[in-house]
């Protein structure tokens, strides 16, 4: 709530600032915007360090259950589980299960702060705000098929991690042997191998991650330039200051859930 009311105040505090009456209202809106963005900032920290907090006892529940059925598994059905599996479930699949926490919150949320910015900017632009949400639509499906690589490259980099992880345990174990065998050079390159197939698809999944972000990063100002365009050549609207900063500020606070909700949608199917 805070967070829209930023918006709001701005568009009120503009058209002040654009009439030449003196008006001493000026001061209470800019005095409300600033506690307004004390208090968004304030709630979104205390929120975050709760949830911070779930996550942590959830962390710690899964790793005990986890620990404690390693404990009870015969070694026979343990021989099923490559070290590497187990560590993987450790590290990599708890941090999935934790990410559930924000990702379930962020699945109802997001959508109710996209519905409010939308009617918002159509109560400022009108019908020009589909001319923004026409280039988010378009821009969704690119992201998507960015996303759906990412996903790809993180299952082949986790297997071949598995792998490396698998080679390094069994040689420690076997350390003795390795030495009194002069096996180092062998184990040395057969690691390095799987390494290097590793770094491979962790290079790809971060260049997309870097494709990912630039399209996102480039979205505020194509969606701004879209509606305000649309407003003032199609519709035949005047644009005022006090519209124009105000589409601004609720573009900026659009994109947050447009960016944010594919990967919400991503860590709950990982979860």
């Amino acid at each position: 709530g805070f967070t829209f009311a930023g918006p709001i105040l701005l568009h009120v505090l503009v058209e002040i600032l654009e009439d030449p009456a003196p008006n001493s209202l000026g001061y209470l809106y800019a005095s409300l915007m600033v506690v307004c963005s004390f208090l968004a900032a304030l709630f979104s920290a205390n929120f975050t360090f709760y949830m911070q907090k779930i996550s942590l006892k959830v962390r710690a529940a899964t790793v005990t259950a986890i620990y404690d059925k390693l404990l009870m598994v015969p070694i026979s059905e343990m021989s099923k589980f490559s070290s590497g599996m187990i560590l993987n479930f450790i590290s990599t699949d708890v941090d999935r299960i934790v990410n559930f926490c924000n990702s379930f919150h962020a699945f109802w949320s997001l959508p109710v702060q996209l519905g409010i910015a939308l009617y918002l900017l159509y109560r400022e632009v009108g019908l020009a705000f589909l001319a923004g949400v026409m280039v988010a639509i378009i821009l969704i499906p690119l992201n998507k098929k960015v996303t759906d690589s990412i996903g790809k490259m993180s299952v082949k980099l986790m297997h071949w991690k598995d792998q490396r992880i698998k080679l390094v345990r069994e040689a420690m174990e076997g350390i003795r042997a390795v030495k009194a065998s002069a096996w180092e050079p062998f184990f040395e390159k057969k690691i390095s191998e799987l390494r290097e197939k590793e770094l491979k698809y962790l290079k790809a999944r971060k260049y997309l991650d870097a494709v990912c972000v630039y399209l996102w990063a480039s979205a505020p100002l194509l969606i701004t330039i879209c509606i305000l365009t649309t407003y003032t050549l199609c519709l035949q609207e005047r644009l005022t200051a006090a519209k124009a900063f105000t589409c601004l500020a609720l573009v900026n606070i659009l994109i947050m859930p447009l960016n944010a909700f594919p990967w919400v949608l991503n860590g709950l199917v990982e979860a």
